[in-house]
């Protein structure tokens, strides 16, 4: 399985979703490594695919793929949907929707 984290420093959170992104991997028993990659630039955002910080792609599927295309790609903070509500921080529950997902294709674990 392969999981990526994309974030720019200075991102406020990017820490608190990396820990939570661990956090569920822990309990999902997913010992895959986690490529973190720090966006540098906008030429890189854009090459990159990259939707906001913090992102999360698992098996080069992003957790929210509906939100990019609202959002278009750059390097800038990302807004995800928690209950109607914007926050920074992804859901736990489309993290552990994504990793469902991954696992139904027969990529689960490692």
């Amino acid at each position: 399985m392969e999981i990526e984290f994309l974030y720019f420093e200075g991102c406020p959170n990017h820490e608190p979703a990396l820990q939570l992104l661990k956090k569920v991997m822990g309990e999902e028993g997913i010992s895959a490594p986690v490529k973190e990659t720090d966006v540098v630039s906008d030429s890189m955002a854009q090459g990159v695919r990259f939707a906001g910080s913090p992102s999360i792609r698992i098996n080069n599927q992003d957790i929210e793929a509906e939100g990019i295309a609202e959002q278009g790609y750059g390097r800038k903070c990302r807004i995800y949907s928690v209950d109607g509500a914007p926050k920074g921080v992804p859901p736990e529950s489309l993290i552990r929707k994504a990793f469902a997902q991954a696992k139904t294709k027969g990529s689960c674990c490692e």
